[in-house]
């Protein structure tokens, strides 16, 4: 709210137009004081969740970044102002770079993953989310940028798990399938002890048990590792 005081005269269209000024550059100023809280609140957002922020312009120059993008990098921002895109993600060369903007949509949000380089060489997984906008000309990038290392780490050790599980899965259906052609052979007894063995073997389990129901009696045939003398069976 703008006021004005009164004056002995009335208001001239000189004092009118001069008020109506004053007014717009008074909402002009709170308008981008609110922005500028606004982007402070959003970089302080990022910097609690460890979300680089990279500004990057047509020529894939490094123009901005914060605070998380040095610590990833291991550069300070005036140093990394100094370097293009070319110099931390080896996935991207000046061929590349030209073709992907080429074909960029200037209202393209795109996300994707590759390879961030370190000040000291080493490398890092990261997912980089760009909105792109065209300023004085030139396709400009806003990116967002996270280290997925451990994220990558987590699904390669459920993947192992998996691969191992479908292993002894496999192991055990062959296992399986194997003692019941030498049943015919041998006697029962062998036959079940060899599964209990092979059963504990394959899955890690401390022991394996077999029983069968003889009458209206459960009758242990096997057991791996074998049962102490007088327990009961």
């Amino acid at each position: 709210i703008l006021g004005v005081g009164n004056k002995p005269q009335p208001y001239s269209e000189q004092d009118v137009a001069l008020a109506t000024f004053v007014a717009d550059l008074a909402w002009a100023i709170a308008a981008r004081k609110g922005s500028e809280t606004e982007l402070q609140m959003t970089h302080a957002g990022l910097e609690a969740i460890g979300i680089g922020l990279l500004r990057t312009g047509p020529d894939a120059r490094i123009l901005g970044v914060n605070a998380a993008t040095c610590r990833m990098l291991g550069y300070t921002a005036e140093e990394l102002r100094q370097l293009t895109v070319f110099d931390i993600d080896p996935a991207f060369t000046p061929e590349r770079w030209q073709t992907h903007r080429e074909f960029v949509p200037v209202t393209l949000t795109r996300s994707f993953e590759s390879t961030h380089r370190r000040k000291d060489g080493s490398t890092f997984p990261v997912e980089i989310t760009s909105s792109y906008h065209t300023e004085h000309g030139g396709l400009h990038a806003l990116s967002f940028v996270r280290d997925i290392t451990e994220r990558q780490r987590a699904e390669a050790a459920v993947l192992a798990s998996e691969r191992r599980e479908r292993a002894r899965a496999d192991e055990l259906s062959t296992l399986l399938e194997a003692s019941r052609s030498l049943t015919s052979t041998l006697a029962l007894d062998s036959v079940f002890q060899a599964i209990t063995d092979g059963a504990a073997r394959v899955t890690g389990m401390s022991s394996a048990t077999v029983y069968l129901l003889e009458g209206q009696t459960l009758v242990l045939h096997a057991a791996t590792p074998p049962l102490p003398p007088g327990f009961p069976e």
